[in-house]
C-alpha cells in the first residue's frame, strides 16, 4: 500500500509549491500561483498538473497509484486558508491597496470631499 509520507507547502511572493513524498520513492510536486484583488486571494491551482519524480517509466498508473495522486491535491479553500497565514499575503495586501485610487477603493469619489 503507497501512503504519503511527507507533505511540505512552500508560499512565497505570490507563488507557491506543495512538495509531498510518497512511501514507493515518488516526489510529488505541484506549483500554483496566487494573487490579491478586490474579492482578497486568488488562486490559479491545477491539480492535474502535478510533476510526479520517479514515475517516469511508468505509462499508465495503476488504481492504487491514482488513488494516492488524488489524496496529494489541495483544495482551493486550504491554500487560501494558508496563504491568508502567510507574511507574503500581508505585503502582497499592502501593495495592492497601495495601487489602488483610495477613493475608488472606498466607493467614493474626490467629488465628495468638497
Amino acid at each position: 500500500m503507497i501512503a504519503i509520507q511527507n507533505e511540505q507547502l512552500t508560499i512565497g511572493y505570490e507563488a507557491g509549491l506543495i512538495e509531498t513524498t510518497l512511501s514507493n520513492g515518488w516526489t510529488i510536486k505541484q506549483c500554483f500561483q496566487w494573487y490579491v484583488d478586490y474579492d482578497g486571494v486568488q488562486v490559479e491551482y491545477d491539480p492535474d498538473a502535478m510533476e510526479v519524480i520517479g514515475a517516469e517509466d511508468i505509462e499508465e498508473y495503476s488504481a492504487e497509484q491514482r488513488a494516492v495522486l488524488a489524496e496529494c491535491e489541495w483544495d482551493i479553500t486550504d491554500l487560501k486558508t494558508e496563504i491568508y497565514s502567510s507574511t507574503y499575503y500581508r505585503e502582497a495586501k499592502q501593495e495592492f491597496k497601495a495601487s489602488l485610487n483610495p477613493h475608488a477603493y472606498y466607493g467614493v469619489s474626490e467629488k465628495d470631499f468638497y
